[in-house]
């Protein structure tokens, strides 16, 4: 997996796998997955998702891990939100509220369990990326990093998709 290639498609604003909406599955599904009430959700390789805002919206704390810092800092701006900045670790996080990203370079470090004290944990429920799952422009290396490294590995904790 070539983490320059995906940071230079940020800076040349070549991300035709940013959807510019609310994945329409979301909403349509989100209550049959009976995910707790304020929990949080952890969305890993989350860019600038307007999933995170939804589910604000609906009442729980997000989580994002990005591989680029370009998105994150994009997603905070165009929704004018006011994030403070720090470093946690490896990480460099952007928070503002209720939404939480964190930029890392791969492989990420992975949450243990719902009850984890790891830099990415705790978390109530695990929403993987539909766009990294399913799209054949991301190369086949980086699916596989995400579905075993991040979402497989993370023990205890319920792994949720509403496709």
């Amino acid at each position: 997996m070539n983490q320059a290639y995906w940071r230079q498609r940020w800076q040349e604003h070549r991300i035709g796998f940013h959807r510019p909406d609310v994945h329409p599955r979301l909403p349509a599904f989100w209550d049959r997955l009976q995910v707790a009430q304020g929990g949080t959700v952890f969305v890993p390789l989350c860019g600038k998702s307007l999933d995170l805002l939804w589910l604000v919206e609906q009442g729980y704390r997000v989580r994002g891990v990005e591989l680029s810092p370009i998105a994150v800092q994009e997603f905070f701006q165009e929704h004018h939100l006011h994030p403070q900045v720090d470093s946690v670790g490896a990480f460099q996080r952007w928070q503002a509220g209720p939404v939480e990203s964190k930029a890392h370079p791969l492989p990420c470090p992975r949450p243990k369990s719902a009850h984890s004290t790891s830099p990415l944990g705790p978390y109530s429920t695990c929403l993987p990326s539909t766009c990294v799952r399913k799209d054949p422009r991301i190369p086949i290396a980086l699916r596989s990093w995400y579905l075993c490294s991040v979402v497989v590995s993370i023990r205890n904790l319920p792994v949720t998709s509403y496709e």
